[in-house]
């Protein structure tokens, strides 16, 4: 019981300290750690965080970030980029999400992504 109240306290307080951070902190941080392995999956793992909670606004900036700087990273400007038009999706925003499925469609043809996106592009239409 004390390890679940432990794990609550922590979620919690990274939920408060990431909502609260303004993303300019965020961004100058990711950017000054270019060499850092991490930083497409943080970034990535940013915007699902963000997903949840409902802050579409600042997990598009977050999906967009990974697309528009590692356009040729194959494993994640997908991903990113599907994580993009499922929260545009989500938050209600159709027209912008079939845009999204779209460019992964155009961009990424042979992306694990490719399928799902042309599905979700026939039932948006």
């Amino acid at each position: 019981m004390k390890k679940l109240i432990l794990l609550a306290i922590i979620i919690f307080g990274i939920y408060y300290l990431i909502k609260n951070l303004p993303t300019s902190k965020l961004d100058r941080f990711i950017d000054s750690h270019p060499e850092w392995k991490w930083t497409i999956p943080f970034e990535y793992y940013l915007g699902e965080f963000y997903t949840i909670f409902g802050k579409w606004e600042k997990a598009a900036h977050r999906f967009n970030r990974i697309v528009e700087k590692y356009p040729e990273d194959y494993k994640w400007a997908p991903r990113a980029l599907y994580a993009l038009a499922k929260a545009y999706e989500d938050s209600g925003d159709k027209k912008k999400a079939l845009k999204e499925y779209q460019r992964i469609v155009e961009l990424y043809p042979d992306s694990d992504y490719y399928d799902v996106a042309k599905k979700r592009i026939a039932i948006l239409r």
